[in-house]
């Protein structure tokens, strides 16, 4: 589907003109667990376009459930918040997928942005579906401290971001974005977005 983000922009270049038509980006969407996803996406892109990259490519990396060796204590019932923010801390695989992916995007020297507002905590894949705990955690205390962390990394790298509101119906809202549901009253007292203010 690398073309379709390619015809699209050349279709709204046809359409916009003078300074809206200016104001025109590509934005080629990738995933975290994707090294040789990315890759093709970047290379199929440029196939199209004659060589040229994307204006950026978006990917968000997920803190993607109990990815450390803290796993085993939360097989039988769902952790505290506490427990989470050390397990997800401590967990080396975002830093490993963020390294990897890393290497692709300087290999094709195209600028990153973070979509979906940055990284979530979401379940792992083994079965456990912790709603009410994924959405506790997204909006808990704690997310503030691990998401500064996360824009650390980022900024360290020069990536852009995107501020995100979630609207999907319960129970995936607050999962994604960095803002608080889009129908709260709180949107911005939210713990993401405190440390995005605080990061810039």
């Amino acid at each position: 589907m690398s073309w379709f983000p390619f015809k699209l922009h050349q279709t709204a270049k046809q359409v916009f003109t003078g300074a809206d038509r200016e104001r025109l980006v590509c934005v080629l969407s990738g995933w975290q667990y994707g090294r040789d996803h990315n890759d093709w996406q970047l290379n199929a892109y440029k196939e199209f376009s004659g060589g040229v990259n994307p204006d950026a490519f978006a990917t968000a990396h997920y803190w993607g459930g109990y990815e450390s060796e803290d796993h085993n204590k939360f097989q039988n019932s769902p952790p505290t918040m506490s427990q989470l923010y050390e397990a997800n801390r401590k967990s080396t695989k975002v830093r490993e997928r963020f390294e990897i992916n890393k290497a692709i995007y300087a290999k094709h020297g195209v600028n990153v942005i973070a979509y979906e507002g940055g990284f979530a905590y979401v379940p792992n894949s083994s079965g456990h579906n912790y709603s009410d705990e994924t959405i506790e955690f997204n909006t808990a205390p704690q997310m503030e401290l691990l998401y500064e962390e996360f824009l650390e990394q980022w900024d360290d790298e020069g990536y852009g971001l995107i501020c995100f509101f979630e609207y999907g119906e319960r129970p995936g809202w607050n999962r994604y974005g960095n803002f608080g549901h889009v129908f709260d009253n709180n949107q911005l007292d939210v713990p993401k977005y405190r440390a995005v203010t605080k990061w810039k």
